[in-house]
């Protein structure tokens, strides 16, 4: 009963819908948005995803009672949406302190990926996401991600010295990411007139597995879409007997 309940529990609470992109879906590849808009996603599994969703439902209610919250100061799990070209852009904010115009953002993550990420390059894909959020809510927003390092370890050297990191996150103006956003949803309108599937996606995230071979692992296991996919490489997966979802 209790495992039921988890699994079948609805956790995103968004709505699909034709010329609609979400905050954290513009740093995908053009071939993500395009097969977002002409395909179904496959069904889901309880992976990552609700995993998530999880902690963030931890988080939201650790703050609830917290007097900003009460006050209206602290705004946590609002979704806004704002037109741009056609389309609708939209987003749920984790937390926002409307007195001193600061975007929180929950993020559990592995260590190898808060090193990606403490970098800070401004086309990270959660400096794009909070990026969006700054420009849904009218500007003049910092943003701060409070990264949750999910395999810490203390006495791995590369690993930080605390699982719990915040990053003042390097985000786009205003008028720089609306212009990267009106060029993607201008290169993704080019690829649907065209009814064209645009080339393979770059940032396939290949692992090495075994005996020198590697799997694309964002297509094998984080694409909603790889079932559909005429672009994912299938040769590996046969050489390692694995089926990742097709008949």
């Amino acid at each position: 009963m209790i495992r039921e309940h988890i699994t079948k529990y609805k956790f995103y609470d968004g709505v699909r819908a034709a010329k609609t992109i979400s905050a954290s879906s513009f740093s995908k590849d053009i071939l993500e948005l395009y097969l977002a808009a002409t395909e179904s996603p496959k069904p889901g599994t309880f992976g990552r995803g609700a995993i998530g969703s999880i902690f963030h439902m931890g988080m939201e209610h650790m703050f609830k009672s917290h007097p900003s919250t009460k006050s209206g100061r602290f705004v946590q799990e609002e979704r806004v949406e704002r037109p741009l070209n056609d389309y609708m852009i939209n987003g749920k904010t984790d937390l926002v302190d409307y007195m001193d115009h600061v975007i929180f953002d929950w993020k559990g993550m592995s260590a190898s990926a808060y090193a990606t990420f403490k970098s800070n390059k401004k086309d990270h894909r959660i400096n794009i996401q909070m990026a969006v959020y700054n420009w849904l809510l009218g500007g003049d927003f910092t943003a701060e991600a409070h990264c949750f390092i999910t395999d810490w370890d203390p006495v791995k050297p590369t690993h930080p010295a605390s699982a719990y990191q915040i990053v003042e996150c390097n985000i786009m103006t205003t008028e720089e990411i609306e212009a990267y956003m009106a060029a993607k949803i201008k290169e993704l309108e080019e690829y649907l007139d065209a009814s064209k599937l645009p080339p393979k996606c770059e940032n396939v995230m290949p692992r090495f597995v075994k005996d020198g071979m590697y799997v694309d692992s964002k297509c094998a296991y984080y694409c909603d879409y790889s079932h559909v996919c005429k672009r994912k490489r299938d040769d590996t997966a046969k050489t390692l007997g694995l089926k990742w979802g097709r008949s």
